[in-house]
C-alpha cells in the first residue's frame, strides 16, 4: 500500500500507517527524523531516496537499508545485529562504521565517498558493489574480502575494462 505524505512531517503521517508494515519507501524529503519509525517496529526493509539530512534511527528488525541522502550520522548503525544489506548513496562513509555491523553481508557504496576503500577488504561481506574508481583502488591493493562470493561494477565500463576486471576477480575469488 502506497501512501502519499507530500510535504507533511513523517511523525504526523506515522499514526496512519499500520504498525505491522514491513517495508517502507521514503522519497524526496529535505530532512527526515527516523525516530518517528518507532511506531512501526516490524519494518524489515527501509529505502530512503533523494533525502537531505537524515536523523537515523533503525527499527529493531531492520534487515535492509538503502539510504540516499546528503547528510546522515552513520555511527548510529554501529552494533546493529540485524542489518545485513546496506546501500549508501551521496554520503561520506567511514569504513569504521561499516566494520561495526556484524551481520553485514551485502554492501553497495558505489555512489558514496568511502574514506578508505582498501579497508573494505577487512569486512566479512559476501557481496560488494563498487564503482570503477573504487574497484581500481581495491585492485591496486591486491586484496578482496576473504569470503567475497559476488561482485558488481556499478556504472559504465568499456568492454575491455570489464573483461580485465572479471578476469582479475576470478583469479582472486576462491571457487
Amino acid at each position: 500500500m502506497n501512501k502519499m505524505i507530500g510535504s507533511r512531517d513523517l511523525a504526523d503521517v506515522m499514526p496512519s500507517i499500520d504498525e505491522a508494515v514491513q517495508q517502507l519507501y521514503l522519497n524526496d524529503a529535505e530532512s527526515l527524523d527516523l525516530r518517528a519509525l518507532s511506531a512501526t517496529p516490524y519494518v524489515r526493509e527501509l529505502s530512503i531516496n533523494r533525502a537531505g539530512t537524515v536523523r537515523l534511527w533503525l527499527p529493531p528488525r531492520l534487515e535492509i537499508l538503502s539510504l540516499e541522502a546528503t547528510q546522515a550520522d552513520l555511527s548510529i548503525l554501529e552494533g546493529n545485529r540485524t542489518l545485513w544489506d546496506l546501500t549508501l548513496k551521496g554520503l561520506d562513509v567511514s569504513v569504521d562504521h561499516l566494520a561495526a555491523l556484524p551481520a553485514l553481508i551485502r554492501l553497495d557504496v558505489s555512489d558514496a565517498s568511502v574514506d578508505n576503500v582498501e579497508a573494505l577488504t577487512d569486512l566479512d561481506i559476501r557481496v560488494l558493489v563498487l564503482n570503477s574508481e573504487q574497484w581500481q583502488r581495491l585492485r591496486a591493493s591486491g586484496r578482496l574480502p576473504k569470503r567475497l562470493a559476488g561482485a558488481m561494477w556499478a556504472g559504465h565500463a568499456m568492454l575491455e575494462d570489464a573483461t580485465e576486471w572479471a578476469t582479475w576477480l576470478r583469479s582472486h575469488i576462491p571457487s
